[in-house]
């Protein structure tokens, strides 16, 4: 037994000398707000994030798109960022009372990609999901992987030398 501690103290030992992992970027403000009820149609949506975003010349690594109650795009193609905020312009379509979707991703300066997706609502709340947003809640476990393989390996990285030496002790008690 006091083999199989130390063996465990030092596989935790181990983990205290991995490089700290950065923590992922985080909303701080959204315009229009989250579950915000609107009068009127906003002409650009905005987020803000809590470090500025990745930016790849010639690539669209950040994107926000906004979608109306019946499930069609209305935001422009092109999303701007400044400094640690992005945003994208209301296309001039008419406005539908309900739910509005806002669907952001964002590279973090670490590589790390954060995505997500909030409501606002114009008039009132639509009653029916819409479909392409609920298509992404799905995909959560997806999602947690890509976001954490690195700290699945390492977890089943400093299970083996452990279950190992288990496993070669109860060999040589047997015999």
């Amino acid at each position: 037994m006091k083999k199989l501690l130390v063996a465990v103290a030092i596989s935790l030992l181990s983990l205290s000398f991995q490089a700290p992992a950065l923590a992922h970027s985080s909303i701080s403000e959204t315009i229009p707000k989250y579950q915000a009820m609107l009068n009127s149609l906003p002409e650009e949506v905005s987020i803000t994030f809590s470090e500025e975003p990745l930016v790849i010349s010639g690539k669209e690594v950040n994107s926000i798109t906004v979608i109306n109650p019946d499930g069609q795009i209305i935001s422009a193609d092109q999303t701007r960022v400044l400094k640690n905020r992005l945003s994208v312009s209301i296309l001039s379509n008419p406005s539908i009372e309900g739910t509005y979707s806002v669907r952001y991703r964002m590279a973090s300066p670490d590589g790390h990609v954060v995505t997500g997706n909030y409501e606002f609502y114009l008039g009132a709340k639509s009653d029916a999901v819409n479909t392409v947003l609920q298509k992404e809640e799905n995909s959560w476990l997806e999602h947690f992987f890509h976001l954490h393989k690195e700290h699945i390996g390492l977890a089943f990285a400093s299970l083996i030398p452990i279950l190992g030496w288990i496993f070669w002790r109860r060999q040589h008690n047997l015999d």
